[in-house]
């Protein structure tokens, strides 16, 4: 992984749950690291072979290794939240490709 392709900036987020006063149940993102990334347009073999049909919806982003980061999980990048559907790990945590869908 080389520093200098990790142009992006990015926001990883959590969906969690709150119990308001009225004992309502409501769902926030809530945000839990900043990192540098790069953008690739698909890869992780194409999406696990699923053809990229749709490119401009889905996305490969490659961060440095984050502990905690799961499937179900969101990131924000220039405006736009992408869910993370898929995590592959790089080498021995050393980064991880976040295979992502525009929502």
């Amino acid at each position: 992984m080389r520093a200098g392709l990790l142009r992006h900036e990015i926001e990883l987020e959590r969906e969690v749950e709150t119990v308001a006063d009225s004992g309502a149940v409501v769902k926030a993102w809530q945000h839990y690291a900043d990192r540098r990334a790069e953008l690739r347009q698909s890869t992780a073999d194409e999406f696990l072979n699923g053809t990229v049909e749709g490119a401009s919806q889905k996305a490969v982003f490659v961060i440095r290794w984050t502990e905690g980061v799961k499937v179900g999980d969101r990131l924000l990048h220039a405006g736009k939240a992408w869910q993370i559907v898929g995590l592959v790990e790089i080498g021995v945590q050393r980064g991880l490709e976040l295979m992502v869908i525009g929502s």
